[in-house]
Parts: C-alpha cells; sequence; structure tokens
C-alpha cells in the first residue's frame, strides 16, 4: 500500500515517505487529535497483509517497544488491531537520520570521542530493553536514530521477549552484525545484542562492516569462524586497546563477552581516554527567579517554581477568574517531577501538564463561574546533559548558547478548557542536549512582549550574577510599560 501527500490514513495526514525496506513503509504525517503533532508513521506493505508470520512480527514491534520507556528507545504512541487489514505504528518522528547517514556524511568513519559517546547512549537504551526482558536482535547503524547527539534506538521489529517460546527458525536479522549463534540451534540471550553492538563500534570507527565477503554464505562463515578485525589496521592512531575492546564485544562464544552493554561503552571509552561518556555527566543548574510582585504590583498570576531538576513558569488568563488558580492547578501537576527520577522526561512533563489541564476542567465543572479560567505554561526538566521542554501558551523558554539567543518556543495552545475542550490534546514537546555555560531563560509574557530581543541578549550576557540579571530584566519590563504581571526563571549549565 503506497500512500501519497495529504492522504488520510488512520486519522493521520501523510506529509511524505522518510524511508522503508523490508516489511513496511515509514512516512511522515500528522495527527489530528494532538494539535497536528508530527509523527513517524510504520505501515505494513500490502504484500504481507495475509502473511501471519510478518504479521505478528509487526504486531510484535509495537507490543514490545510500548513496553520500553527511555530516552535513548523511540517511543510508541499507538497502534493498530491486531485484526486490522493493513496494520500500522505511530511513533515519535526523529529528525536527525541515523548513524549510518553520519558515517557517510563524516567521510566514512566517525571520530572516536562521538563514536564513544553514540555508544553509550546506544548501550543505555539497550540495557533498560534487557532489563525489562526485550531482545532487539538487529542492532546496526541504520537502527540508531538521531536526534542531535543523542542516539535514539529504533526498528524492533525482529525483537523478541526473553520469555517467549522459541518457534522461529530462521536468521531475520542484518547478516553483517548478526551474533555468531543466531546462526544456529542455540539459545541466543541479551549478548547477541553486546556482539552486534560490537559490530557497530567496528564500522562507526572504520566505515566497514567487520566481515566484507562477496555472499552471505562467507559472511556467515567469518561471524562463525573468525578472529575479530582489528581496528587499528585501518586507524593505526587509535590505540591498541580498542581492538582489545571490539575483540571481547565479538567473541566467538557469548560467555567471553562483556556481560552487559553499558560495560562495553565504559570499555570503549576508557580505551579511547573520553572522560564522561555516559549522559550521567555530571551537569547541574544553577538557578534563580524572580517576579514583580514586591516590587511595583501587589498581586500576579503568575506562578513559579524553580527546584533541583524541574525550573517553569505559568501565566494566568488576566481576563478569566483567579487565572492564579489555574497556574497553581499546572504547577501542583508538575511539582512531582523534581524529586522523581524519570525514565522518559518529555513524556513525563508532557502527561504532567495534561494531569493539571484535567484538574481545571474538573474545577470548572465544579464551580461553572470559573469558566474561561485558564493559564499557559513553559517548563523544563533538567536529566544530566540534557533538558526536557514543553511549552503552552504565550509564555517562552530562550537558549543563550555562547554569543547567540535562541528563542525555543512560538506561541501554543493554552491550557485549561478555554481552548475548547480539547482535553485529549498535549502540549508541544522537545528535548535539548545541554552544555556547560548554557544559559536558559523562561518568561511570561509580560516580558517578551515589551522587551525587545536585542535588550533581552544584552542583560543575558552581561557580567552580572544571575540573580542582578533576573531582576533587571523584570526591571526592564515594567520601564517598557508591560502588564505589570512578570516572571522570570534563569538558569546556568555548569
Amino acid at each position: 500500500m503506497e500512500l501519497r501527500p495529504g492522504d488520510n490514513f488512520a486519522g493521520y495526514t501523510v506529509e511524505r515517505r522518510v524511508g522503508g525496506g523490508g516489511i513496511g513503509t515509514v512516512y511522515l504525517a500528522r495527527h489530528p487529535r494532538l494539535m497536528g503533532r508530527t509523527v513517524a508513521l510504520k505501515v505494513l506493505n500490502g504484500g504481507y497483509a495475509n502473511d501471519p508470520d510478518i504479521r505478528m512480527r509487526f504486531t510484535r514491534e509495537a507490543v514490545l517497544t510500548a513496553r520500553l520507556e527511555h530516552p535513548n528507545i523511540v517511543h510508541v504512541y499507538d497502534c493498530s488491531n491486531r485484526d486490522e487489514e493493513i496494520l500500522w505504528i505511530s511513533m515519535r518522528y526523529v529528525r536527525g537520520g541515523d548513524v549510518a547517514g553520519l558515517i557517510a556524511a563524516e567521510g566514512g568513519r566517525l571520530g572516536p570521542e562521538r563514536a564513544v559517546r553514540l555508544t553509550a547512549g546506544a548501550a543505555d537504551g539497550l540495557e533498560h530493553a534487557h532489563s525489562n526482558r526485550v531482545l532487539h536482535r538487529d542492532i546496526k547503524p541504520s537502527n540508531l536514530l538521531l536526534d542531535g547527539e543523542r542516539v535514539v534506538v529504533t526498528d524492533f521489529g525482529i525483537a523478541r521477549a526473553v520469555d517467549d517460546t522459541r518457534t522461529a527458525r530462521g536468521v531475520h536479522a542484518t547478516v553483517a552484525y548478526a551474533a555468531p549463534e543466531r546462526f544456529g540451534d542455540g539459545e541466543v540471550d541479551h549478548r547477541a545484542d553486546i556482539y552486534s553492538l560490537g559490530c557497530t563500534v567496528f564500522t562507526m570507527l572504520t566505515g566497514r562492516t567487520p566481515f566484507s565477503r562477496r555472499d552471505t554464505a562467507g559472511m556467515i562463515a567469518a561471524h562463525l569462524g573468525e578472529p575479530p578485525p582489528r581496528v587499528t589496521a585501518l586507524r593505526p592512531e587509535l590505540p591498541e586497546a580498542v581492538d582489545e575492546v571490539i575483540a571481547t564485544a565479538m567473541a566467538k562464544d557469548p560467555a567471553s563477552r562483556y556481560a552487559s552493554c553499558t560495560e562495553l561503552a565504559a570499555a570503549l571509552g576508557k580505551a579511547i581516554a573520553v572522560r564522561n561518556v555516559s549522559p550521567s555527566a555530571e551537569l547541574a543548574l544553577r538557578f534563580t527567579a524572580r517576579s514583580d510582585r514586591g516590587l511595583e504590583q501587589q498581586s500576579n498570576d503568575d506562578s513559579v517554581y524553580a527546584g533541583q531538576r524541574l525550573l517553569a513558569v505559568a501565566d494566568g488568563f488576566g481576563h478569566a477568574p483567579q487565572g492564579s488558580l489555574a497556574s497553581y492547578s499546572i504547577m501542583k501537576a508538575l511539582a512531582p517531577l523534581d524529586s522523581d527520577e524519570v525514565a522518559d522526561p518529555l513524556r513525563a512533563l508532557r502527561a504532567a501538564a495534561l494531569e493539571g489541564d484535567r484538574a481545571i476542567a474538573e474545577r470548572i465543572a465544579e464551580e461553572p463561574a470559573r469558566a474561561g479560567m485558564g493559564t499557559t505554561l513553559t517548563a523544563i526538566l533538567f536529566d544530566r546533559t540534557e533538558i526536557a521542554l514543553v511549552h503552552l501558551g504565550d509564555s517562552r523558554a530562550y537558549l543563550l548558547r555562547g554569543d547567540h539567543l535562541a528563542q525555543l518556543t512560538d506561541d501554543g495552545w493554552n491550557s485549561g478548557p478555554g481552548f475548547s475542550g480539547r482535553s485529549d490534546a498535549a502540549p508541544a514537546g522537545t528535548v535539548h542536549p545541554v552544555q556547560p555555560g548554557d544559559r536558559y531563560l523562561l518568561c511570561t509574557d509580560g516580558l517578551h512582549r515589551v522587551v525587545p530581543h536585542a535588550a533581552i541578549l544584552e542583560v543575558l550576557r552581561s557580567p552580572d550574577s544571575i540573580d542582578r540579571c533576573a531582576d533587571r530584566l523584570i526591571e526592564k519590563a515594567l520601564r517598557a510599560g508591560g502588564p505589570g504581571n512578570v516572571t522570570v526563571v534563569l538558569a546556568d549549565v555548569v
């Protein structure tokens, strides 16, 4: 089944084809009920519609991936029913291409430090899958998507739960990256993914598959009987310790391999002498929060939260009864995230925003006089080396990196039944990698509507303390004749 731009399929509007092969085709599409959210829509190719084995594999991909909530694993939003004629899966669309494309774009091989960091991200995702008793079974560069510099593992089409009964013989994996035990009759466990990740590391560093042969039979024979190749034969500038890492990851006997993918990643980082290769690099936020309350105004419908991991501003609708109550409801829903460790910060932020929105709706249902009450929201949740950001309405988020001030958010929908009861809608959300020296500004419209971009940049770039910068932004907004309802949060990454 070939879909064309503009076609409507399962409620999604197709924009374009973005890839495919094997049993499915992937389209960029928009969901009509989620604010036009862009998704990756994977559709089973029509030629397999009546193949029970293929249908089982396709459905299993949705079921297994949906069990996994981790920033290094692609998120599944929805899927078809098992009995639908054409099966489909709706997933998060990751815009950055894949590692295979990156290798080609970088001239056929990656720098060692970059390879280490990408390996660490893939390893973290696979470790999460393995801890949930899910084996991927087809790890290769094209199944590692890129969200900036973050790896997102995708295509669990031949994945299998560890508890599944082994009924299928045959190998569906890409042979160039398949572990030798995949070609026999023995048990296959998570160590097959470790072998495949080792093969992938070899490709990242050299631009070649470990065993390049003219035919599949020759490649299988090499996996079964030939020693792992040496990276330094092609990259002599790299330390020989890298060869030892590849040799261990690709050992013929699974018992001789690393015990986990993260152990492999750590060994590679040590071999190449890269520090903080894990996403748990020790970055932290230093922040301050300020509002006009206590300066010139006696009241303020804004709410603000500045904790250890969560920073947020909300602005109650000025024309609605007690807009501050709506803002408080949103913050109350977000606050638990400040102390909880969550596997997927972006999904958690979005879910909390919706929870707050439902609380507003329930309050209005109880007290009809509050109809129209609502709020805006901009919130970031810091997770070691990245932030998750959600945004509703006309508050703003900015990033100062070096001398460049980037606006991270635009006008969006407002929270509360005042936006036509779209209780099934979800706030816009993005993930951004952070760097030491980054400065984030969250503010309500009392600042960004009246203070020019250049004036905001001038304050953020000044040598003043972060507290003094926040005060100066408030003062500028009040002098500019704004609404007298101004709240800012500033955060530095250190």
